[in-house]
């Protein structure tokens, strides 16, 4: 019985690992609901696998450095049409000073 109950436990904990969330980007804008300093803040407190993908093609422009990303289980998707190219630009002419994103 103890055997049956372990093999039961060990799959509910890869079934749980196979799972990530998905934040998705709607807002090209520096901050806000669905931006990506809003997916990237929400990734960094999201306990497992997290993946920051984008509605469309965007070209961002912070006006401040964006919080560095700290989940190593965090994936950014820019590649919105599948065809290996990034389809999402960081443009961080805007930015007085710093760096756009830092990756931790």
């Amino acid at each position: 019985m103890k055997r049956g109950a372990m093999i039961v436990l060990v799959t509910l904990v890869l079934t749980q690992a196979a799972f990530a969330m998905t934040l998705t980007v709607r807002n090209d804008g520096d901050a806000g609901t669905e931006s990506l300093r809003w997916a990237i803040e929400r990734a960094n407190t999201s306990p497992g696998p997290d993946i920051i993908a984008f509605a469309e093609g965007y070209t961002i422009r912070p006006q401040t450095p964006l919080p560095a990303l700290t989940d190593s289980q965090t994936t950014i998707n820019g590649d919105i049409n599948g065809d290996g190219r990034p389809d999402v630009t960081l443009d961080g002419r805007d930015m007085a000073a710093g760096d756009g994103l830092q990756i931790t």
